[in-house]
């Protein structure tokens, strides 16, 4: 037994930068993973790390790696779907909130890019995205910062690819 119990640092991995999230400001951001995990409590949650390019927040600035996180069961589940969509939807370059991007969004299917976005492979890093954190108050009473995802001022060429594949 070693200094640090059963434990080996020499397999340990770099943070996920776990409870270091976007606070209240604007975002331009690059992905830099986005999968899925098991949380401490057993929880699946779809975890997308990221680094600031851009940021109106002093304490969340450039090149800071804020995570974004949604639980897939438990008390936000019923919001999983719209929240995983709208941050796919901005990494294809299509804003789910302009009427003009309806018919490209539903062109897509979701389902199978969603799957192939959490692929070991990692098919979404280096892609961008613009974030707007805003502080709310919860169903439950308890204070939260929502983030909503659109897409870039300036895409990645290997983006703007990913984006016309996924619209086939």
């Amino acid at each position: 037994m070693g200094v640090f119990g059963n434990k080996s640092l020499n397999e340990a991995t770099a943070p996920t930068g776990g409870g270091y999230y976007f606070l209240p400001g604007e975002y331009e951001i690059e992905i830099t993973a986005f999968k899925r995990i098991v949380t401490r409590k057993k929880g699946p949650m779809i975890l997308a790390e990221t680094l600031i390019l851009e940021s109106n927040n002093a304490d969340r600035p450039v090149g800071s790696r804020p995570t974004w996180a949604q639980l897939l069961e438990g008390d936000s589940a019923d919001v999983a779907p719209q929240n995983i969509k709208m941050f796919l939807s901005a990494a294809c370059l299509l804003n789910i909130f302009a009427d003009k991007d309806a018919k490209d969004i539903a062109a897509v299917d979701w389902d199978t890019f969603g799957g192939e976005a959490i692929a070991s492979e990692n098919p979404l890093a280096g892609c961008r995205g613009r974030g707007v954190a805003t502080g709310t108050t919860s169903k439950k009473g308890s204070d939260f910062t929502k983030t909503v995802f659109t897409p870039p001022k300036n895409p990645t060429e290997f983006q703007i690819e990913m984006a016309a594949e996924a619209r086939k």
